[in-house]
């Protein structure tokens, strides 16, 4: 019925009003790549014309911070919506110069919003009361991170390209692997 839509949704985060924000695009046309944001009667289009960077060849991930307001992440860069605003956040790049994306969001029940990286293996940023804390090293696996998840007990759990699955909970992160039950091995 809203006419044709692009090939992939990348994320949805909803804001502090109740409107849902969509990263879309169509991976054959890296122009063809936004942030569609929706107020619960019209769709609009939050492109490079809104402070955004075209983004070639990946998604935009979102997630929603304890204020409702709306992070947008992608490859190495990374942008906060307020007051109609976008506000380019600075992140660090890869040892080698290359650029980091930002592939998924999750909110904690501390209201920390975790951002996990796909490439790089550079693991997960954290923020909290407006600081991006990097958390490398041997807090997670050094592997790109796949996915993230808060289960019922507020437990954050990693799903990694070759490094596993790591839990984090108050007490720090922990990497799991075959000598847990996991399938797997060598």
């Amino acid at each position: 019925p809203w006419g044709p839509w692009p090939s992939w949704c990348g994320g949805i985060a909803e804001d502090a009003a109740g409107h849902i924000w969509f990263g879309y695009g169509t991976p054959r046309d890296a122009h063809s790549m936004g942030v569609v944001h929706y107020d619960g009667e019209t769709f609009c289009v939050c492109g490079e014309e809104s402070g955004l960077l075209p983004l070639a060849e990946t998604s935009y991930a979102l997630g929603a911070d304890a204020q409702g307001r709306i992070w947008i992440g992608g490859g190495g860069h990374l942008w906060r919506v307020e007051d109609g605003q976008y506000n380019s956040i600075s992140i660090p790049v890869h040892s080698d110069g290359e650029p980091i994306g930002i592939y998924k969001m999750q909110r904690d029940r501390e209201g920390r919003l975790w951002f996990c990286t796909l490439n790089r293996g550079a693991g997960v940023f954290c923020c909290a009361d407006g600081e991006l804390r990097h958390l490398v090293g041997d807090l997670l696996p050094f592997a790109p991170i796949n996915g993230i998840w808060l289960d019922r007990e507020g437990l954050l759990w990693f799903a990694t390209f070759g490094g596993g699955l790591a839990c984090c909970d108050r007490r720090g992160i922990e990497s799991l692997g075959s000598e847990d039950g996991l399938p797997g091995g060598d």
